[in-house]
């Protein structure tokens, strides 16, 4: 991908040259076509955001979450913030909706910005994105699974599937056979990872693939409570569920309280992510539990090590996750 120093070797001009021609600053007509001309023949797409101060560094770096609303991202962002705070750097917040076409109209407006860099937790399996923050040059920490190409700097867990067989494998050895899943959208990269996790406890546990049992909750609590009175309604009901996030097993024990169907007796329920509320809940919510605050911790070590060193190699971190028992797994003998 080209740069700003590619651009004044091929026009034979200094940085400064060019840097007065992107900023509409008074050059020669014919030092200004020769710099024009490079930028076309090399695809060059300026940074912005480095443009807007005289020193190119603004100490502000944006994080950009699928929806602020699931508590999950905002205890997210408060690690961010707190490794932010020490360095003195301020945090700007975007919130995309899980849309393609919201992630890249927000990644170009903040490269009109004073962003020294970008936390971008990873949603859609999509990659376009991330080719996009190359051509931009804008220094990216991708929180979730690292792009394929081009490279980037990750955080990220492992474990998940073991600690949802280590939440299942009791209710299993009680006699349960009848897993369903709450399943995230089909085009996001978790949803995606969730649902092959699904099928490996099938696999593990032995137990029957059921289509009717895997239903869309799109990661949100009333997608979950939507999809759940299906699942629950139905003759052949699950004796118990999977829920991709956190957010879609409230819904589901929403809709079941509104059925009529007891939780764990009659449905067992694991969700996944631990947001604070979980706990809260009645009953309380088994879950596998996510390091989110060290997550945004972490990533925004990566992304102010990157701002103040471009040259570093790139590097993937993994946190480990652990799962967490609670009263909507805890079957009783009547």
């Amino acid at each position: 991908m080209a740069t700003i120093y590619d651009v004044a070797r091929r026009a034979g001009v200094s940085i400064t040259t060019v840097s007065r021609v992107l900023n509409g600053g008074n050059v020669r007509a014919k030092t200004r076509e020769a710099v024009e001309r490079a930028i076309a023949e090399l695809n060059y797409v300026p940074n912005a955001a480095a443009r807007t101060l005289p020193s190119g560094v603004s100490r502000i770096v944006a994080v950009v979450v699928p929806d602020i609303s699931n508590p999950f991202y905002s205890e997210l962002v408060r690690g961010v913030q707190d490794v932010c705070d020490r360095a003195s750097y301020g945090v700007m917040i975007w919130s995309t909706d899980g849309r393609a076409a919201k992630e890249a109209s927000c990644l170009l407006e903040l490269s009109k910005q004073r962003v020294d860099g970008v936390l971008m937790v990873r949603y859609l399996a999509d990659q376009s994105v991330f080719r996009l923050f190359k051509s931009l040059e804008i220094p990216l920490v991708v929180v979730g699974r690292a792009p394929d190409e081009p490279a980037a700097d990750s955080v990220g867990t492992f474990g998940t599937g073991k600690a949802l067989r280590a939440l299942i494998a009791p209710l299993v050895a009680g006699g349960r056979r009848r897993l369903a899943h709450l399943a995230g959208p089909e085009e996001a990269v978790v949803g995606m990872i969730r649902r092959q996790q699904y099928d490996a406890i099938l696999r593990h546990f032995g137990l029957e693939a059921r289509p009717e049992w895997v239903a869309d909750g799109g990661f949100t609590r009333e997608g979950g409570r939507k999809a759940a009175r299906k699942l629950l309604a139905a003759a052949d009901r699950p004796d118990m569920v999977f829920a991709a996030n956190d957010m879609m097993a409230i819904g589901l024990i929403e809709a079941a309280e509104e059925l009529g169907v007891r939780i764990p007796g009659d449905v067992a329920v694991v969700g996944c992510d631990d947001i604070y509320v979980a706990g809260l809940l009645r009953p309380a919510l088994s879950s596998v539990r996510m390091p989110k605050y060290e997550l945004g911790q972490r990533g925004a070590e990566l992304l102010l090590e990157r701002i103040a060193n471009p040259s570093v190699p790139t590097r993937h971190v993994e946190l480990e996750v652990t799962p967490v028992a609670r009263e909507s797994t805890m079957i009783r003998e009547e």
